[in-house]
Order: C-alpha cells, then structure tokens, then sequence
C-alpha cells in the first residue's frame, strides 16, 4: 500500500487527487489505449500508452489495497463509494471484437485491473450478474499475459486473480430466489478485498459454502454463542462430520482470517474442550482437544465453536441412491 492511502478518513485529500487522476486517465484511456493494431511486445510491459498504466498502477493499485475497501465502496459517505460510481468499463464482454486487441495488448494486468474496476461499479449498482460477465472476461484475459504477469511490477498477481474469481463464484451460486434482492453481505462477498495477510487459504475450488474454510477434507466454521457443533453446521446447511486426521496449527486465526474478522491481537489458551472455543467479546481462545469425544451436541454458553462440517447430502440423491438395483 502507498503512503496516503489508509482505510480511514486521513487520506480524503490525498485519494481525491488520486481519484481524479484515475479518472482522467480512464477517460483519456477509452479514447485511445484500442486504437491501432494490437502490440507484439511483451504482454506486460505496458510501453503502449505507458504514462496512462504508469498512473493505473501508482493510484488504482493503492486504492484497492486498502483496508476494508469493500466495505467502504458501499458507503455512500466514503470517498471509494463516490469513485467507483464513476467508472467506466472498457467494452461489453459479448464484444468479440473489442475483448481481441484487448487480449494481444501489451498490458494484460493493468487490463485485468480495470475489468476488476468495472466489476465494482456493477456491485455497487445491485448488478451482480453484470459483474459475473466481466468475472468470466477476467478469466479469458489472464492466460495471455501468464508467461510475464508473475514477474511484473504489477501488485495485483495471477493468483489474485483466480482467487477473487473462484470467490465469485462461490458467491454467486447461493443467488437468492428469482424476484428477491441480493442482500448486502452477498453483495460485499463479491466486492473486491485486498490478498488474505494467510496467503490462498479459503479460496480452493471446493465444495464448501463461502465463510466456510476448506481443509483436511472438512468445511470449518466458527458458530454461535452457545450453538452446539451440530446446530453450527445445519445454520450453514452442512452437517457435522469428525474429521479423520487433525492439524498441528489451530483453525480459528484461519477461519477468521478467511471472513476478514481476525482480532489483531489474539490471545491462545490452554486446551479445554472437544472444540477450539472461541470468546471474540474477550479476544481469546482455547485450543481443542481432539481426541477427547467430538460430541455434535456439546456446548458451553460463552463459546463460539470451531466447528468441522461436511455438506449435507440431498434427500434427492440418497433416493436415487436407495433405487440403485443390488447386483449381487
């Protein structure tokens, strides 16, 4: 992150400037980065139109490394609300012929960076099938520029990428019933946040629900006050499972770290019950003792458990499994 641009009200002065800046150069981008033919050069050099991508890097990039950007982009108060309602998106993504220059360009981040960009504005809108569209354009620009995109001066890397796309589209698919509205957690699930300080963690392509951290083959959540394992898993449509093996490291930090609720000053105690316990309104935690009997149906008032879920198998298939013929 650049100096100047924290999460608070600080950096006002300093991010108008940045976001007028950023929006001229948008403007002055529309207008000319597709003119001609598409560049031969490295993909991710970016000497083609070289002062506008030099201020897309500098003040974008900033912007978007800012704390709790996806939650500010939806405050009407908040100087990121007011400049992601004025941005612009390059071409529709239906556009085959503006998506090829684009593709054989000679800066495929800074591209990848203003789709991403366009996305927000969608989300802020209420449109988020508009911005799965461009999720998937993002998708067919970054092998092009995979062969240098890594090694750039780019902040924004292919797994950042591929992460906040597989995070879309996690999302997306618990859209709400036709005729509803989106509510706003879905919408500011889908909004840009900047790479977990816990690296990919959370965003494999699993099976688990969005919130719910996949790993030794269990989906990890962290329940409610006083909800027992069991009741932690069905709020989250999974069903409680006991895990076949067990970490050295504790799954809350990751759990959290994962919904972006992480106390910066955790405090770890001594092992005490069949669950990690969690207390988030005195920040500290107890460590599990596994081998103890995992009981879905224990709990304790203060805790909030660290729960091993697996989904929950429809009656559907287990119908259609009952109907399989015996062969034997």
């Amino acid at each position: 992150m650049l100096h100047g641009f924290s999460a608070n009200a600080s950096y006002g002065a300093s991010t108008s400037f940045a976001l007028a800046l950023v929006a001229a150069f948008i403007a002055a981008l529309t207008a000319h980065a597709q003119r001609g033919l598409a560049s031969l050069n490295d993909p991710c050099d970016c000497m083609q139109n070289h002062d506008f991508w030099v201020g897309v890097r500098a003040y974008v990039q900033a912007l978007f490394w800012t704390d709790n950007f996806e939650v500010n982009m939806f405050n009407p108060a908040h100087t990121v609300h007011r400049w992601v309602l004025v941005q612009s998106c390059m071409y529709s993504p239906e556009n085959e012929e503006s998506h090829r220059p684009a593709a054989l360009s000679d800066c495929i981040p800074g591209f990848l960076i203003l789709h991403i960009t366009c996305m927000q504005r969608h989300l802020v809108e209420r449109r988020p099938e508009k911005a799965m569209e461009y999720a998937a354009e993002l998708m067919r620009l970054l092998p092009w520029g995979l062969m240098c995109h890594e090694e750039s001066d780019w902040s924004l890397k292919p797994i950042h990428v591929r992460q906040y796309y597989r995070r879309m589209r996690r999302v997306y698919a618990a859209t709400p019933p036709e005729g509803q509205p989106w509510p706003q957690e879905s919408l500011t699930a889908m909004a840009w946040s900047a790479p977990l300080a816990f690296g990919t963690l959370g965003e494999e392509p699993e099976v688990c629900p969005f919130r719910a951290l996949p790993d030794l083959g269990m989906c990890w959540i962290v329940g409610s006050p006083g909800a027992s394992c069991r009741e932690a898993c069905t709020a989250s449509d999974l069903r409680f499972h006991r895990p076949s093996a067990f970490s050295e490291e504790p799954m809350l930090p990751h759990v959290l770290a994962l919904i972006r609720a992480l106390p910066s000053d955790l405090a770890v105690q001594m092992p005490w019950a069949p669950f990690e316990c969690y207390v988030s309104s005195e920040g500290r935690f107890h460590l599990a003792q596994p081998q103890d009997d995992m009981s879905p149906d224990w709990s304790y008032p203060a805790c909030e458990l660290v729960c091993p879920c697996l989904p929950a198998v429809a009656d559907e298939i287990m119908e259609a499994v009952k109907a399989v013929p015996d062969l034997d």
